[in-house]
């Protein structure tokens, strides 16, 4: 038999009753799951499922996102559009 490891974790409770709860209803116990859980991580070499940020917070843009790398060509005082892919055709330009 190999050697086993010990690791604790703290949970709310709340957070821990629902989960166990869930884990109930699969037929697996927490320790099971974690070990499945670790087992992808080390085969996987990732979190073995997409996290995302609950609020994206938008990234201030630095001078080098906002300069462009060809500089458009600037509008004249006359040029007037009615429709927005006529104002984008003719920066296209």
């Amino acid at each position: 038999m190999s050697k086993t490891a010990v690791y604790q974790l703290r949970l709310d409770e709340q957070e821990k009753q629902e989960a166990f709860a869930v884990l109930a209803e699969l037929g697996i116990s927490p320790a099971q799951a974690i070990r499945v859980f670790l087992r992808q991580v080390v085969a996987t070499r990732s979190i073995p499922f997409q996290i995302e940020a609950a609020v994206r917070t938008p990234i201030a843009p630095t001078p080098a996102v906002i300069a462009p790398s060809v500089s458009p060509k600037p509008l004249a005082e006359h040029d007037v559009f009615d429709r927005l892919d006529g104002l984008f055709n003719g920066l296209d330009q």
